[in-house]
């Protein structure tokens, strides 16, 4: 079987295209959501101007990290960046998007790019770049480590958006 090799760069193009319309469904959703009255969240919701200052901070920041990835010119940066961020946006689809969606019965921000762009587009270049690790603990560390960071960057930004709001 011939495994033709991804070409990283576009991927990591449209990855941050996705990325960009889903994050612009994510704020323009969250101007107009409210959370139901009548069920008791296990969190403190933020405020609508912290999550949509968030969103934008956080989607200039991958912007950077996509940029930084594409012109380098190690493939082996650019693929563990790509499956990184391919994890975390399949992640980001059906942790708050779907499972939100599901739990409240309800549209909520960002679930129709989650559904119809992140999930089909993630498991395509994640089967694909699965196959482009020597193996698969390297695969797995890789991912695992990329996710660990990713979470705390999120957390942080939202955190110093309460703080600031």
């Amino acid at each position: 079987m011939i495994v033709r090799k991804l070409n990283y760069n576009k991927y990591l193009l449209l990855t941050g295209f996705f990325f960009t319309l889903h994050n612009i469904e994510e704020s323009v959703g969250f101007a107009y959501f409210t959370y139901p009255q009548n069920i008791s969240l296990p969190f403190c919701p933020p405020s609508k101007m912290q999550m949509i200052l968030s969103i934008v901070i956080l989607t200039v920041i991958v912007w950077g990290i996509f940029l930084f990835a594409f012109y380098q010119k190690n493939e082996i940066i650019k693929r563990n960046i790509l499956a990184i961020f391919s994890v975390g946006l399949l992640f980001n689809a059906i942790v708050p998007h779907i499972a939100a969606t599901i739990f409240l019965q309800r549209y909520t921000p960002a679930v129709v790019t989650s559904a119809v762009l992140y999930i089909p587009f993630t498991l395509y270049v994640i089967h694909r770049l699965y196959r482009s690790f020597l193996k698969a603990k390297e695969f797995f560390i890789t991912v695992v480590s990329g996710m660990i960071i990713l979470i705390l960057l999120v957390q942080l930004t939202q955190y110093l958006m309460s703080c600031i709001f």
